[in-house]
C-alpha cells in the first residue's frame, strides 16, 4: 500500500505546487535579508537547514496520517493490489489514500504560506492584525490568491464519481475529516514551534544580527 497513488501525486504537484511555487517566484525579499550571514558554498542551496525542513514538512505528516485512518477506523486489512484499483472491500485504504491526499494538498498550500519566509512566524501580528493582512498575509497576491481557492476545491474532490473512483483511486471520506483538520493545525503548530526553535538556536549561536530584522521572538 502507497500512501498516496500515482496520479494523487501528479494532482498535488500540478494543482498545486506548480501556482503556489510560482506565487513564491513573487515573493519580495525578508526584512533581514542583509543581516543574515551568508550561505556556505559547500552546500549552496541544499544547506543542513533546507534539508532537515525538508523533513519536517513532508515525510512526517504523511507517515503520521495513514496509520491512524487504516487502523483506527478500520481493523487493519490493508487488502491486495490496492494501489491499481478502487475495490470496495478495501473501503478503510482507500479512505486512508483520501485522508492523505486532502491532508497532504492543505498542508502544502500552507507550506506555500510558512515558505515566504523559512525562519519567520507565518503569523506575524506584532503590527496589528490590519498590517498582518495587508501586507504579509495579501501582500503576495497571487500566492494569497491561489491558495485560497486550492483550499476550497479540496472539498468536492473525494465525492465527484468516477475521478475518486477510477482516476485518483480512492473513496469518500466522513470521520476522516477529523484526522484532516487535526493533521492540518498540528502541522500548522509544528511548523511554527520548529522556526522558533530555529530563531532561538540561531540568536544564542550566532548572535541577533542572525534572526529577523522585526525582533520576532
Amino acid at each position: 500500500m502507497f500512501l498516496s497513488t500515482p496520479l494523487e501525486i501528479i494532482r498535488m504537484l500540478t494543482g498545486t505546487g506548480a501556482f503556489s511555487e510560482s506565487g513564491l517566484g513573487f515573493e519580495t525579499a525578508v526584512p533581514d535579508i542583509l543581516n543574515r550571514l551568508p550561505r556556505d558554498l559547500r552546500y549552496g542551496i541544499f544547506n543542513p537547514e533546507f534539508m532537515l525542513d525538508m523533513v519536517g514538512y513532508g515525510p512526517v505528516p504523511c507517515l503520521a496520517l495513514s496509520p491512524p485512518s487504516s487502523f483506527g477506523f478500520g481493523d487493519g486489512n490493508l487488502g491486495l493490489s490496492c494501489n491499481s484499483a478502487c475495490w470496495h472491500s478495501y473501503h478503510d485504504v482507500l479512505g486512508a489514500l483520501a485522508t492523505v491526499y486532502t491532508a497532504m494538498l492543505w498542508i502544502f498550500l500552507l507550506f506555500s504560506g510558512e515558505q515566504r519566509e523559512f525562519r519567520g512566524p507565518l503569523f506575524d501580528m506584532h503590527k496589528g492584525i490590519r498590517a498582518w493582512g495587508g501586507h504579509h498575509l495579501w501582500g503576495n497576491w497571487f500566492l494569497s490568491f491561489t491558495i485560497t481557492v486550492v483550499f476550497f476545491m479540496i472539498f468536492p474532490t473525494p465525492y465527484i464519481p468516477r475521478l475518486n473512483a477510477i482516476v485518483l483511486i480512492h473513496t469518500e471520506i466522513d470521520r476522516e475529516w477529523g484526522f484532516v483538520f487535526v493533521a492540518v493545525i498540528a502541522f500548522v503548530v509544528g511548523a511554527e514551534a520548529w522556526k522558533r526553535a530555529k530563531r532561538i538556536y540561531l540568536r544564542r549561536s550566532q548572535g541577533p544580527t542572525s534572526t529577523n530584522g522585526d525582533a520576532v521572538v
